[in-house]
């Protein structure tokens, strides 16, 4: 029989009295007579063999192919989503000998929570609809990771088997994840959360995190219910004071160091656009058989960039040839020097205020999410309020 029409076969269940099965149980039990079915045995611990033979692998892979939807979504349906993800923390061993080896983050860690129940916390009785994933993105994975989260030792981070059936998917160092930064080195995997996945362990980070994550890394098609870290806080009951903390050491004092890090180059690089520019217009007008004027330059940069805020408007980020439309000022010959530089300190000083305005307003943008964050759960308190 081959993996592609196979449907699994149950008993009728007789349930106990006053006693509703659960579905995730339930969809891990067909997830594992799927893999029975072509030969895969299944372990005392509910996982499949992490080492089938080359053959099962290459019909895995051909399963896998055939069941991703269009754009790569690589779990279509909620069928797909239990099967696959027993088959992937099976082929990849989340804990070897007391050692993590990856959390399952992101979208795929949420799926995960909401279809489970994470130990020692306490859950609402509240259900949602299945969201499609593309990938898994993995967390916590421990290897010689670069500032961006490049691999510097180039040495895959996966089982051979878990890659030969799932190719290369997302995965983030022990110090970040899509939406946080600077991350304590033992944090994710100390604080990390066991869910019982229909009788499966399978690992996320701690809920708060994984909420945050969530917060600032929004999915672009969220459920009819809502984003998956509104639906997190609403399945279960977080720690509010702690995802305050987590979002000013994780979110909020790297994003204002990047932030100033940004507009002071942004202060520099209009400086030098403008430096630049002026350099083009007297090379054309040299070309031209013209001996440019201070006033002749100034005039044509004026000029040009002037159309291109007619165009985008003076609110425009954009950088056109090296200047930023919202940070430009018309400048007068006076203003710049014979290479170019400006030399007015009035006008530099107007300059710096725009950029540090651009920046205040860009931190004030984080620090806002406090309040959003404590808007969001006074409706979820209020929503499940006793009546």
């Amino acid at each position: 029989m081959s993996i592609d029409s196979f449907e699994p076969h149950f008993e009728p269940l007789i349930p106990r009295e006053q006693e509703t099965p659960r579905n995730d149980v339930e969809a891990i039990k067909d997830a594992q007579n799927f893999f029975r079915s072509i030969g895969l045995s299944v372990e005392s611990n509910g996982l499949i063999t992490s080492k089938p033979t080359q053959e099962q692998i290459t019909q895995l892979k051909e399963w896998q192919k055939s069941t991703t939807g269009d754009l790569g979504v690589i779990m279509p349906t909620e069928q797909d989503f239990y099967r696959k993800t027993l088959l992937a923390v099976s082929l990849w061993r989340q804990q070897e000998g007391g050692k993590t080896n990856y959390l399952l983050g992101k979208g795929a860690g949420v799926e995960v929570a909401l279809r489970g129940n994470v130990q020692n916390r306490t859950k609402r009785p509240i259900e949602f609809s299945y969201r499609s994933h593309s990938d898994f993105e993995l967390y916590g994975v421990d290897y010689n990771a670069g500032d961006n989260g490049t691999n510097l030792g180039g040495k895959p981070v996966y089982t051979e088997e878990f890659q030969s059936v799932f190719g290369s998917q997302e995965y983030f160092p022990v110090t970040k994840t899509k939406g946080l930064k600077n991350i304590p080195s033992s944090l994710l995997h100390d604080t990390a959360e066991v869910v019982d996945f229909g009788g499966l362990p399978v690992r996320v980070p701690q809920l708060e995190l994984l909420f945050l994550d969530k917060y600032m890394a929004k999915e672009s098609t969220p459920r009819t219910e809502g984003h998956d870290a509104d639906l997190l806080a609403r399945q279960y009951v977080l720690d509010r004071a702690r995802i305050h903390q987590y979002l000013d050491q994780l979110v909020i004092a790297p994003a204002v160091s990047e932030i100033q890090e940004r507009t002071q180059r942004d202060y520099q690089n209009q400086l030098g656009g403008i430096k630049r520019n002026i350099g083009w217009m007297k090379q054309e007008f040299e070309e031209a058989g013209v001996d440019p004027s201070p006033q002749d330059l100034v005039g044509k940069l004026n000029e040009r960039t002037q159309a291109m805020l007619d165009i985008l408007g003076s609110e425009s980020s954009v950088v056109s040839s090296g200047v930023r439309l919202n940070l430009w000022e018309a400048l007068k010959p006076e203003q710049v020097d014979a290479e170019g530089n400006v030399v007015d300190q009035e006008f530099l000083q107007r300059l710096q205020g725009k950029v540090n305005q651009m920046e205040s307003t860009a931190i004030e943008g984080y620090r806002r999410k406090h309040q959003e964050i404590d808007q969001l759960f006074d409706r979820i308190e209020k929503e499940f309020a006793p009546k």
